[in-house]
């Protein structure tokens, strides 16, 4: 019976009645998540209202007597846990009724015997991250493969896991990949281990640790890679071949590129700036080496699609300013990161780029006379804007205090810059202002 009234609440997502029913059937029997169903299903309904609040402190009473450890923590929503963070000794509480409908799963600090546990779980899930102990013996692949086993999911992160290429085999070719759109690896090292993967038709990859540019070309025979969305090879030392490769790939579909942390100089952002199969992205986030970038970041005007950019390396003032001046792209998130630019050479060209939503100039010698700029700035959509580390003085931080034109609900990073005195003045004027640091 039990089991017959799970199923209706599964098939009826949004409709409380079938989870009311069941919750009716368990307080009969006098199972107490009976009553933590009924009472998080009128939570739920009350919206963010004192009663509500009440009936959230018991629905947490109630569970804190049932799993008295802090071995997890789970989000309820309507009766049931929908997302859960466990540690290595959490995985063996992740089971029963409570979690019939858990879509979100994160294990941490994971080691062996948790994997042991995970094999005994069986769920379909949006997304499993498993994140590796590294104090303790590295994990076993043949038990991560079994612990897959019983699991589908559509994201699949694994960080900090050691594993052969055979158990990387074993898990792309079991259920869990069935259904999986977005994965994740952070390895040791993946170098040498990727000729002949069988991977599935990816939307988003996110490979990480000691790729070099050769397992990039290696990775990118792969036809199935080729409906990417995304493509993240982030912290791998990937010089200018790796980034010929990703500009040779006919890709169908890829929207967002991340290669930050890498080894590339000029000639591989013009690469990718000439790669036609890389003209509608809408994210990229590029990091160059010490003269990595210098003018050819002018080149970057190419991408007119953009919503997001990152970049990160050595840029002349005159090329950055020639970028600005003709940027086309319908910027909505950017961040700038150079030792080389200093004051006004780290801003943007306002009136080109008045759909920001978030400015990250962090660690730019941006100065009094940045900030000041800043303060005049008419960018009437900006939610955030992270100064931290910018050498901005008492001037500066006068100026945006007294700003005529930033938003007052802006979030304002400032922190590790001088300018404690304007402390009060800074937090009355916007919604929310970080300072602090040396």
């Amino acid at each position: 019976m039990i089991d017959e009234l799970i199923a209706r609440v599964r098939e009826a997502p949004d409709d409380d009645a079938p989870r009311l029913v069941l919750a009716d059937k368990l307080m009969e029997a006098g199972d107490p998540w009976g009553e933590v169903i009924a009472l998080s299903c009128k939570q739920a309904r009350l919206g963010d209202t004192p009663e509500a609040d009440a009936l959230r402190e018991r629905v947490n009473r109630v569970k804190k007597e049932l799993w008295p450890t802090d071995a997890f923590a789970g989000a309820i929503k309507r009766g049931f846990f929908e997302l859960v963070w466990a540690n290595d000794a959490g995985v063996s509480e992740v089971r029963g009724l409570a979690f019939a409908l858990l879509r979100r799963l994160r294990v941490r600090e994971l080691s062996n015997k948790g994997l042991t546990a995970l094999a005994e779980l069986a769920f379909d899930l949006d997304e499993l991250r498993l994140d590796a102990d590294r104090r303790v013996d590295p994990l076993q692949g043949h038990l991560l493969a079994a612990a897959l086993l019983g699991m589908r999911c559509r994201r699949l992160s694994l960080t900090h896991i050691a594993f052969e290429r055979e158990h990387l085999d074993a898990v792309l070719a079991g259920p869990v990949a069935e259904g999986l759109r977005d994965m994740e690896l952070t390895h040791p090292s993946l170098s040498g281990m990727l000729e002949g993967v069988a991977w599935p038709r990816l939307e988003a990859l996110d490979l990480a640790l000691r790729l070099q540019s050769s397992d990039v070309v290696t990775l990118l025979r792969s036809p199935q890679l080729l409906d990417l969305a995304a493509l993240d090879l982030s912290h791998n030392p990937i010089d200018d071949g790796g980034a010929r490769a990703i500009a040779a790939t006919p890709f169908t579909r890829l929207k967002r590129l991340e290669l930050m942390t890498s080894d590339l100089t000029s000639a591989g952002v013009v690469a990718l700036a000439d790669a036609p199969a890389l003209r509608g992205l809408t994210k990229l986030a590029l990091s160059a080496n010490y003269d990595g970038f210098e003018d050819s970041v002018a080149r970057l005007g190419v991408f007119t699609a953009l919503t997001d950019l990152e970049i990160e390396g050595r840029m002349s003032p005159v090329a950055v300013r020639t970028f600005f001046e003709n940027v086309r792209a319908p910027l909505r998130s950017l961040l700038v990161k150079s030792a080389s630019l200093y004051g006004t050479d780290c801003l943007p060209v306002f009136e080109r780029v008045r759909e920001l939503r978030v400015l990250d100039l962090s660690f730019n010698s941006v100065g009094d006379d940045g900030a000041t700029a800043l303060a005049a700035a008419d960018l009437p959509h900006l939610e955030k804007l992270e100064l931290t580390t910018c050498h901005i003085g008492p001037e500066g931080a006068r100026a945006l205090a007294e700003s005529q034109t930033l938003p007052r609900t802006l979030e304002l990073g400032l922190w590790g810059n001088p300018i404690r005195e304007y402390e009060d003045a800074l937090r009355k004027r916007y919604a929310k202002v970080t300072l602090g640091g040396p």
